[in-house]
């Protein structure tokens, strides 16, 4: 077949308005091929060999193959991108669960040292100890709540910086999964309206 051949069945693709470059290529192959054989069979030249190859290949509306093949292969995207939405929302919401758990604890370890300076105040520094009580024995009271308070309040502070962090990932997860997607289908079904208009 010659190139002014193959140049006219790419041209008549193009002017029923077929615009995907692999898809045409593909149908000029299909059509070629069976252009040959409809003349190898039956001697005919190339303009009734080729009405027959499309009315044998093509349906009524040739664009309408564009458009079905756009929805399939938009299918099988959507697919494959609603199961990342569903993973990246899924260990989104794992992190945030876990960063309100270090939140709450962090919020505990802090009730806890404000309840020990109240037991503190309350039991050690009443004014029976502190008669009965040593300078010694009050040290050691004063050195044990503190190194109890201390411990308590670097694990608030550990736990509130693990809280934030995991806040931060289960963000970021959230952003790079779920909004893009939103995006991508919102923008996939103008596309398709256009199509279909």
């Amino acid at each position: 077949m010659s190139n002014a051949e193959i140049n006219t069945i790419r041209e008549y693709l193009k002017q029923h308005g077929f615009s995907n470059v692999a898809l045409i290529d593909d149908l000029v192959d299909h059509l070629a091929t069976e252009i040959e054989l409809i003349q190898a069979d039956t001697g005919a030249d190339f303009e009734e060999a080729f009405t027959s190859a499309k009315e044998k290949l093509l349906p009524e509306t040739p664009h309408e193959l564009e458009i079905d093949l756009k929805l399939l292969t938009t299918q099988k995207h959507n697919i494959m991108i609603k199961k990342i939405a569903f993973i990246g929302g899924y260990l989104s919401a794992i992190c945030l669960t876990v960063s309100i758990l270090f939140a709450i604890l962090s919020f505990q370890n802090n009730y806890q040292v404000s309840i020990r300076r109240k037991v503190i105040k309350s039991q050690y520094l009443s004014s029976n100890i502190q008669e009965e009580a040593t300078p010694e024995t009050i040290s050691d009271i004063y050195n044990t709540y503190h190194n109890e308070t201390s411990l308590l309040k670097l694990q608030s502070l550990n736990q509130l910086g693990i809280s934030q962090m995991l806040m931060v990932v289960s963000i970021l997860i959230f952003s790079t999964t779920y909004l893009p997607y939103q995006f991508y289908s919102r923008y996939q079904r103008s596309e398709l309206e256009l199509l279909a208009s």
